[in-house]
């Protein structure tokens, strides 16, 4: 019968596929961290590694633009990170995969609300009985049908 497991074995554990995720998270952002390192201050915000296979290291960029002055550092980085980093001393190439960054979702203008015929009669009755001037005019505006742009 299969027991329950504290969830830190099953982070650990040598044959979980959950433990090679975070085995390989980690190591990302170990990466990454000596990717900052190396690389100067406005480009590591649009660099990061995205793998590390065999002797290939993959780094992702935001744009063409900085994957163009990205090349311009693979030297350095190919040296700074096998002086730096032990696992990585049979690392032989670092290729630049551009993906843009998704663009922010467009907010949707909040849609119209209409109140139906009968609805604005009551609210235009209510403000007769009101003797605020201020809140009998809003009550008023409220009671008023919306017109569209269109019209």
């Amino acid at each position: 019968m299969n027991t329950p497991r504290p969830l830190y074995k099953l982070l650990q554990g040598e044959k979980s596929r959950v433990a090679e995720l975070v085995t390989t998270t980690r190591q990302l952002r170990q990466l990454n961290r000596h990717l900052s390192a190396v690389l100067d201050q406005p480009m590591t915000d649009h660099c990061q590694v995205a793998r590390y296979a065999a002797e290939e290291l993959v780094i992702q960029v935001d744009s063409p633009v900085w994957a163009s002055r990205l090349r311009y550092y693979i030297p350095t980085l190919l040296q700074e990170l096998k002086k730096n980093i032990p696992a990585l001393q049979g690392l032989k190439s670092i290729k630049i995969h551009v993906a843009p960054a998704s663009p922010a979702p467009v907010e949707k203008p909040p849609a119209t609300r209409e109140i139906s015929p009968a609805a604005s009669q009551n609210i235009h009755a209510m403000a007769e009985g009101i003797e605020d001037p201020e809140l009998r005019e809003a009550l008023h505006r409220l009671s008023r049908p919306r017109r569209t742009e269109d019209e």
